[in-house]
């Protein structure tokens, strides 16, 4: 006898098949008095009861929150065949729209990956990993995106109901990671970050994963195999992604969808600025005429010879920004201040190595980047502002607020640090007892161009609170008050 959906469900046509998935059958059903189209999946094998029932718990409870996930709007658990039931989303599946390459812009094809990303976000930010992360697995409905099937995932304290020689994850998605199984020491949100990188490739070239990290190859490249140079700043991106030791994968959501939206902004004004443009634009003819001329060998060498002189120079780039952003916001009152004390009072910003020629063990511990980079003491890595007024015996009551920026391999560190000191003879020493005003921001990854706007608003807090020292420190010095107490500090 034909299975029949539990009442009052019905399948929208008699005749149609289910579709079948890994683990269970997709019946496409309505019910009496609604016009509406339903999604009832049905568990295949029972043997999986258990993990059925919790994709449903954890589905309810991720949309209870809002997040990016169907509704369940009914659910038979009980019955000898377990079975739920969905909203019908006739827009489909991102598995289609990798096969509808040409029917789509590039900024509409960003804009979806930016929706995965944030549905993605949120359920890592409770805590819970996919874990079956792949095109057929991301629902469309209309403008927006819902994550589907969440028979594998799971939460960080869960217990597994995957066996340990299992694999885990869609082929040609899955985290190197999972290839032998399941990793029950590993957090496996890291995994899912990999394979969105493997989705964001797949969507943005029309085509089907590649194996492992055959992405990465010079001829898979994004900007190779469209032609459109102005994707090649995603390499970087998908380099991260990608990333084989899970514990140094980019998982840093707000970077990710930075980077992306970024490439996506971009695009998406370069391109309403042609097709608005009255006059021939040679240097944009140029660099596409260049990259309809790269084959593979020509992008290895390139690649491979630009790669270190690359990561260098930015980090020479972002110190001079992150000086320069400084004292663009301080400079006009810092100039203002010095000159009404007449000399009473001396405000500086300057740049240089953050203790002179000695590091502290509390600064080196806040740094906490192990081991530190030969070049923290050598090149200038702080940016500071330094308050001080001269005392009865030739001494200074020195108050110092430093930026530090420090690079580690491919991530750079930001650290905020007050210092003090009571007279010219002494080193600084890190004022420990203030913790508003330390703060720490990393890793960043250091070829990602969004790492730029996240070191500028990490100047513009912290200039922000370069005005409020200086208003405290006048008022100290005012009536005779110690910088050194922390009692004087902890308001601002």
């Amino acid at each position: 006898m034909a299975w029949k959906p539990p009442a009052p469900w019905m399948k929208a046509s008699p005749k149609d098949q289910p579709n079948e998935g890994g683990q269970a059958y997709i019946f496409q059903v309505v019910r009496p008095d609604d016009q509406r189209l339903y999604a009832l999946k049905r568990l295949k094998n029972k043997n999986r009861r258990s993990r059925f029932v919790r994709e449903v718990e954890v589905m309810e409870q991720l949309s209870t929150l809002g997040f990016q996930v169907p509704p369940v709007v009914a659910k038979y658990l009980d019955d000898d065949s377990p079975s739920f039931v969905m909203p019908w989303y006739p827009d489909g599946s991102l598995e289609e729209q990798i096969a509808q390459e040409a029917q789509s812009t590039v900024p509409g094809r960003l804009a979806l990956l930016l929706a995965v990303g944030t549905a993605l976000q949120q359920i890592h930010s409770v805590g819970m990993a996919h874990r079956d992360i792949k095109p057929s697995n991301i629902l469309r409905a209309g403008s927006n995106v819902l994550l589907a099937d969440f028979g594998l995932c799971l939460g960080l304290e869960d217990e597994r109901l995957t066996r340990s020689w299992e694999v885990i994850g869609p082929r040609n998605y899955v985290a190197p990671e999972n290839e032998a199984g399941i990793n029950e020491d590993v957090d496996q949100r890291p995994a899912d970050c990999y394979a969105y990188g493997k989705l964001c490739w797949s969507v943005l070239a029309g085509r089907q994963a590649l194996p492992r990290e055959r992405q990465l190859d010079p001829e898979n490249r994004l900007e190779v195999l469209t032609r459109d140079v102005e994707l090649s700043p995603l390499g970087s991106l998908f380099e991260l992604l990608l990333d084989r030791d899970p514990r140094t994968r980019l998982s840093d959501w707000d970077a990710i969808l930075s980077e992306i939206r970024r490439v996506g902004d971009r695009i998406a004004g370069t391109r309403n600025v042609a097709a608005g443009a009255s006059s021939f634009d040679l240097e944009g003819a140029v660099a596409r005429a260049r990259q309809l001329a790269a084959n593979e060998a020509m992008v290895r060498q390139r690649f491979e010879r630009l790669k270190e002189q690359e990561r260098n120079a930015r980090e020479v780039m972002l110190r001079q920004l992150v000086f320069l952003d400084f004292k663009e916001k301080l400079e006009e009152v810092v100039s203002k201040i010095n000159s009404a004390s007449d000399g009473s009072l001396h405000i500086s910003i300057g740049a240089g190595r953050p203790m002179g020629d000695q590091t502290s063990q509390e600064l080196i511990d806040l740094i906490n980047v192990d081991p530190l980079p030969p070049q923290f003491f050598g090149e200038p890595a702080a940016t500071s502002l330094l308050l001080s007024r001269w005392g009865d015996n030739d001494g200074s009551s020195v108050f110092q607020l430093l930026v530090i920026l420090v690079r580690r391999e491919e991530n750079v560190w930001l650290i905020r640090a007050p210092m003090r000191r009571r007279s010219n003879y002494e080193y600084p020493l890190l004022a420990a007892g203030l913790p508003n005003m330390i703060d720490r921001v990393g890793p960043i990854p250091l070829r990602l161009d969004s790492a730029k706007q996240r070191m500028r608003d990490f100047v513009t807090e912290t200039a922000d609170l370069g005005l409020r020292v200086i208003g405290r420190y006048i008022e100290l010095a005012q009536v005779g008050a110690e910088v050194w107490d922390d009692a004087n500090w902890r308001d601002i």
